[in-house]
């Protein structure tokens, strides 16, 4: 039986996943040695994601961010109509990143397309108190709710 669901709701939760993957990855930032003072990156990420659970409007993901700051990630993402709202963490070496995501779908379809904002919100060890902005874009396959998302911004840990 074929779900009575919109396409543009469907949607949601792959951009939603892919969103928090750009983000994660956006914000995660370099990897080096710890210093005293603040040190600010610029960072491209690029996030692979796959749907894990799905609860109402709640969506959780699990996946791999490589680039500047590399290692496993996962997110929950809440979609309202087509707008995505959610936290990533990425785990690198040198601690856990925790990334706040918006952003919206810009279309329906088998492979949607979104794009939004990342907010960094800290973590621990190295990044414990880092701060930072930046923008992602990513496609989502309906099929199988997969997501790849590129991301670009700057981290100051």
């Amino acid at each position: 039986m074929e779900s009575t669901t919109s396409p543009r709701r469907r949607a949601l939760p792959r951009a939603a996943a892919a969103l928090v993957v750009a983000a994660l990855l956006v914000l995660s930032g370099p990897a080096g040695p710890s210093a005293t003072s603040a040190k600010t990156l610029k960072a491209t990420e690029n996030a692979s994601l796959r749907l894990q659970k799905k609860s109402g409007t709640m969506f959780r993901h699990r996946g791999k961010v490589t680039g500047t700051v590399s290692g496993p990630a996962y997110s929950r993402i809440r979609l309202k109509g087509l707008t995505l709202d959610g936290t990533v963490t990425v785990k690198s070496k040198h601690g856990k990143l925790h990334i706040r995501i918006k952003g919206k779908a810009r279309s329906g379809g088998m492979k949607p397309f979104f794009e939004g904002t990342a907010k960094m919100s800290g973590g621990t060890g190295r990044y414990r108190k880092a701060k930072g902005n930046g923008r992602f874009t990513g496609v989502v396959n309906r099929s199988n709710w997969s997501a790849s998302i590129r991301a670009v911004g700057s981290l100051t840990y």
